[in-house]
């Protein structure tokens, strides 16, 4: 059985109640610990700057209708890894955020548990 500390902690960002209880129950049937979910991008922030240990997270790119820049600037501040998932293409933002993972919608079970491990996993090996 996995100690606490070893469990990694993933904050879920996603407006839609649906596809975040969705996401929060396949996370959590792999193993991860679920922050949130958060439905909205100052919620989201608030999480971050908090005192949760946050080991990675996932974060829908547009929230109640606004782009959520806020919320990926505030992960990567911290030096946080996030999968940005979005139904729309990153080349209509600014330069900074084009190179950020992406999960396109609709989302694939397997797929969104393995880009986040190899997320985690590339940030601890770069520590």
């Amino acid at each position: 059985m996995a100690r606490p500390a070893d469990i990694c902690r993933v904050l879920v960002v996603e407006d839609e109640y649906i596809l975040a209880e969705s996401l929060r129950m396949r996370l959590e049937d792999e193993g991860f610990e679920v922050i949130g979910p958060a439905f909205s991008a100052e919620e989201a922030v608030e999480l971050v700057t908090s005192d949760h240990r946050i080991d990675a997270a996932i974060v829908d790119l547009e929230l109640k209708g606004v782009i959520g820049l806020n919320v990926i600037d505030a992960l990567v501040d911290r030096g946080i890894p996030l999968l940005v998932v979005s139904g729309h293409d990153l080349l209509q933002l600014p330069a900074p955020y084009r190179t950020l993972p992406v999960c396109r919608k609709p989302l694939l079970a397997g797929n969104i548990s393995e880009r986040i491990r190899r997320l985690i996993e590339e940030r601890r090996s770069a520590t």
